[in-house]
C-alpha cells in the first residue's frame, strides 16, 4: 500500500516545520484541508512514500524467486548428467 508524508510548514513568528505519515493520499488530502483552514498561510503537501514492511516483503519475495531459480537450475544440470552430486 502506498503511504503518505504531509509536510506543514507554517511561517510567522518562527519556523514551524512537521512531517507526519498518513495511510493513505486521501487522508492525506483530507487532512491537509484541516490544517489549512487553522491557517490559510500554512504550506501544506502531500508527499507519496512507500511503506517499509512492503519494501522488505518484496525484497525478500525477490530473493526467495531467485533462490528457486538457481535450485531449479541446479536440478537441471544434474539430471541432464552434466554433474556429480556430493554429499
Amino acid at each position: 500500500m502506498l503511504k503518505a508524508l504531509m509536510i506543514i510548514t507554517i511561517l510567522g513568528g518562527e519556523v514551524v516545520h512537521h512531517e507526519v505519515e498518513v495511510p493513505s493520499m486521501e487522508i492525506c488530502l483530507e487532512a491537509r484541508e484541516g490544517v489549512l483552514l487553522q491557517d490559510p498561510a500554512a504550506k501544506v503537501i502531500c508527499v507519496p512514500t512507500e511503506n517499509k514492511e512492503d519494501k522488505m516483503e518484496h525484497f525478500f519475495g525477490l530473493f526467495l524467486e531467485m533462490v528457486e531459480r538457481i535450485k531449479l537450475m541446479e536440478e537441471e544440470f544434474y539430471i541432464n548428467g552434466e554433474g556429480e552430486y556430493y554429499d
